[in-house]
C-alpha cells in the first residue's frame, strides 16, 4: 500500500493488523516529518520522497517477499545414470 505522510497518519493505524496488508510505503515530501509516527508500525518499509526510489524499493521487496513466500522444494530421490538405479531413504529400485 502506497499512502502520502498525512493519509498515513490517519489511515495506518486502522489498517495496520490486516493480515491483507503486508507493506506499506508513505510517499511524501516532508520526510522527517512523517518518521516520528511511522516507526510505530512495523509494516511501514519506506518513507520515500522520490518517485524512482518509491518504484525501485517496492520492486526489491516484491522480490524479496516472493523469496520467502515460495516452497522450499526437496528432492528425497537420488538418480545414479551409471546403473540405472534410484534411491529414496534406504531402500534402491532398479531400473532396467
Amino acid at each position: 500500500m502506497i499512502v502520502s505522510g498525512q493519509l498515513g497518519r490517519e489511515i495506518i493505524p486502522s489498517i495496520h493488523e490486516l493480515q491483507q496488508v503486508i507493506s506499506i510505503y508513505v510517499y511524501c515530501i516532508d520526510k522527517k516529518g512523517h518518521e516520528q509516527w511511522a516507526r510505530n508500525f512495523a509494516k511501514v518499509k519506506a518513507i520515500i520522497l522520490d518517485l524512482n526510489e518509491l518504484i525501485s524499493r517496492i520492486e526489491t521487496d516484491h522480490r524479496m517477499q516472493k523469496t520467502i513466500e515460495e516452497p522450499l522444494s526437496i528432492n528425497i530421490f537420488t538418480i545414479s545414470s551409471k546403473t540405472g538405479t534410484s534411491t529414496m531413504g534406504t531402500s534402491t529400485i532398479g531400473v532396467n
